[in-house]
């Protein structure tokens, strides 16, 4: 028999004090913050808006991943730190949102209970095994300087960050919350397609997303998201079914418009036929062979609108110098980003010449082992199997539309994502290369495959919990 959705009920009870203290917080903190890192003439705004955004937030705390993934993609703000690095909004609130939900958890409900399950436990222990590649990251590995400590410390909050996000979306989400939050992601992912299909429009519209906002794992979700639930949620409204059907199609013709650039295109076609196998099991198998046969016979020919000869040499390249940089600590790595500089004692050819320069791998498991090692490495593979397997399972008993439609949607997601590893640092921005910009479209990975686990706890069966009183 099917379980049966258990619904959770947003508390929207008063803590007077507890803000009091949390706004007198902000105001110091964001106060030093700007001191150091902005003009005198703009440091009173930045307050006032850091403000203005704790006051929002701790009024309607349920809507806390809708302003994250919104203000992410849609809010072109940034302050600077001095270091060539910049502190966008997603790495602004997401400390936030972890501060008011320990708030409300441990001082208004006097215990905090958090939903404990292998995901969450592997993504952490990655963090741990990025802190250990940290220390271990500050032995003379080579006779050549490594990354600055604030570089290095970087690299590790990109892994905190996501861990972080991961974990919040698994605590706070619920079915109406993924709900609200797939139709915001959605919403905004037509207003790009549209902005990029009509110039006049873009050249207002697309102002408004910030560097690293459409990374590839923006346009993975995307495909999956939509397909999803134009398969899935079949009480939907024609005109909506139509309309998603629409934006699939739309999205596509960008992405050829632009089919030199790989990963914005290659990732969503794969998470589209993961779902289309979900839907359709029975054409798994003939569809596996007449793909098989068709890159077999004609992969020349798509290999070279991917990319060009020159482009893929360089990056073969730039992989094996890495990986054996990597070799003299393979089990915890070099530590966060100190590859980096590392790579420059050997030679790397293309465009006209042989070069010892910096230069990062363009590939999430290269740089996994090159920052964390065999170690980090394996940890995250565990964790994407079992998310797959999770997300599975979960699928094959569902009967409700748009927790069926989700499902595969992140199974999708999962397998695109996956494969867009191999093409850049996406779920994992490197920090030398995306870097904390990337984290405005990698946080799209870790929230909703989080709404995953949200949804399945939702369900009579909980997952177990961990109580601190």
């Amino acid at each position: 028999m099917k379980n049966q959705l258990l619904l959770a009920q947003a508390d929207t009870g008063k803590i007077p004090t507890i803000r009091i203290a949390i706004i007198l917080a902000v105001l110091g903190f964001t106060w030093l913050i700007a001191q150091r890192s902005v003009t005198e003439q703009k440091w009173g705004l930045v307050v006032i808006v850091t403000i203005g955004a704790f006051l929002l937030l701790l009024k309607w705390y349920q809507f806390g991943f809708l302003a994250l993934v919104f203000a992410g993609l849609l809010v072109p703000f940034s302050i600077g730190t001095g270091t060539g690095t910049s502190l966008n909004p997603v790495v602004l609130l997401l400390p936030l949102l972890l501060v008011l939900w320990i708030l409300d958890n441990g001082l208004k409900q006097k215990t905090i209970k958090a939903y404990a399950g292998k995901p969450i436990y592997l993504v952490a222990a990655l963090c741990i095994v990025a802190l250990l590649s940290l220390i271990t990251g500050q032995l003379p590995w080579f006779q050549i300087a490594s990354a600055p400590i604030t570089a290095q410390l970087g690299g590790v909050s990109i892994y905190i960050f996501s861990f972080v996000a991961f974990f919040l979306a698994v605590q706070h989400l619920n079915r109406t919350r993924l709900q609200q939050l797939t139709c915001l992601f959605l919403a905004i992912g037509t207003l790009h397609v549209i902005a990029r299909l009509v110039p006049a429009l873009g050249a207002i519209v697309l102002r408004l997303f910030a560097v690293g906002s459409t990374g590839s794992v923006f346009w993975t979700w995307l495909i999956a998201l939509a397909t999803g639930q134009l398969l899935f949620h079949k009480s939907l409204p024609l005109f909506w079914r139509l309309a998603l059907l629409l934006l699939i199609t739309s999205t596509f013709v960008v992405g050829w418009h632009n089919r030199q650039w790989a990963s914005g295109w290659f990732p969503p076609l794969v998470a589209l036929f993961t779902v289309l196998a979900v839907r359709f099991p029975r054409l798994i198998l003939p569809s596996v062979i007449v793909v098989g046969l068709f890159l077999s016979t004609r992969f020349a020919d798509i290999f070279y609108v991917a990319t060009t000869e020159q482009s893929w040499w360089a990056r073969q390249q730039a992989w094996q110098i890495v990986l054996a940089t990597s070799q003299v600590n393979p089990l915890l790595g070099l530590g966060p980003a100190n590859y980096y500089f590392y790579v420059q004692l050997a030679t790397i050819g293309g465009w006209g010449g042989n070069w010892n320069v910096a230069f990062s791998s363009h590939n999430n498991y290269v740089d996994l082992i090159a920052q964390t090692g065999i170690l980090g490495l394996s940890l995250f593979l565990w964790f994407a199997g079992t998310m797959l397997h999770t997300s599975w399972r979960f699928y094959q008993n569902l009967s409700d539309e748009f927790s069926q439609g989700y499902t595969a949607s992140v199974l999708g997601g999962l397998v695109g994502t996956i494969v867009s590893g191999m093409l850049g640092d996406w779920f994992l921005p490197f920090v030398y290369n995306i870097g904390f910009a990337g984290l405005r479209s990698s946080i799209l990975f870790w929230i909703f495959t989080g709404g995953l686990l949200a949804l399945k706890s939702q369900f009579v069966n909980n997952p177990s919990r961990v109580t601190v009183t």
